[in-house]
């Protein structure tokens, strides 16, 4: 993800007297660091939406889209608006993303339609994509939690999750690396998920390897909310389809001893 960091140049005010011909000394005005702002949060307020028709008019694809989006409240200084305009146009590379793969979901759709008009198969009904969120913030970071469902056909929809954590003073993503010792972070975390499996008895549903899978947390997505994170495995990475979309809620006590100073100011954990 790239980093739109704000360039601020540095201004210097020579004054001259206006008198005696004497020279003031100069003046430098540095523009005014970040620091917090109250800002809003408003998510799904004008959602993206995409409807693609066949020849004969038959809806054969939609997609919703839900992109978060801040309004400061009151005037801010350079660096306070740099973070929100680097905020939104990452927000934007997500819906990119949306737009190129609904682009090709539609295509698809219209070539399934197709294909079972001229061979009189049954159509089960038109391809759908959608994604919507939720978000937690701090004076300091916004937490976001896309919640992406696909339906190409077949007998089961696909879904994930990609969660983001922006530091609104840096202008940028940052991972659970930037803000923790990440192999602690994630040690506490596997053990958490490997006890709550066994205390909701969910094993005997998951594949023999899961073990092995929840310690390497391979593209495991966290979600920080207030004192707690929200850790989910992509679907079939745990087990099947039938034993459930792999969802755990960890409190914060069991992890935020790992996280750095970086980590405590932007969850709000810091005094």
């Amino acid at each position: 993800m790239k980093k739109y960091l704000a360039l601020l140049l540095a201004l210097s005010l020579l004054v001259l007297a206006a008198c005696g011909h004497e020279e003031a000394p100069p003046a430098d005005e540095t523009p005014a660091a970040w620091e917090p702002f109250p800002y809003d949060l408003a998510i799904g307020r004008e959602p993206v939406t995409h409807q693609t028709l066949a020849e004969d008019g038959t809806v054969v694809c939609t997609a919703l889209y839900e992109i978060p989006a801040l309004a400061a409240e009151g005037e801010l200084n350079e660096a306070q608006q740099a973070s929100l305009d680097a905020f939104h146009a990452a927000m934007e590379e997500t819906l990119a993303g949306c737009e190129l793969l609904y682009e090709s979901l539609s295509e698809a759709a219209l070539s399934d339609y197709d294909f079972k008009a001229e061979t009189g198969l049954d159509w089960y009904g038109h391809y759908t994509d959608e994604m919507t969120c939720t978000a937690f913030t701090t004076p300091y970071a916004v937490s976001v939690d896309f919640f992406g469902y696909t339906y190409s056909g077949g007998a089961h929809p696909g879904k994930g999750n990609i969660c983001h954590l922006f530091d609104l003073e840096a202008g940028t993503m940052v991972s659970v690396d930037d803000i923790a010792d990440g192999a602690a972070f994630r040690s506490a975390v596997a053990e958490e998920v490997l006890a709550q499996i066994e205390k909701e008895e969910l094993a005997e549903g998951y594949y023999e390897d899961y073990e092995t899978t929840v310690r390497e947390q391979n593209e495991v997505q966290y979600f920080f909310s207030e004192n707690q994170v929200t850790v989910y495995f992509q679907d079939y990475t745990l087990g099947p389809y039938a034993a459930g979309y792999p969802v755990f809620t960890i409190a914060s006590d069991i992890y935020r001893s790992t996280l750095n100073e970086r980590g405590l100011r932007l969850l709000g954990y810091a005094e």
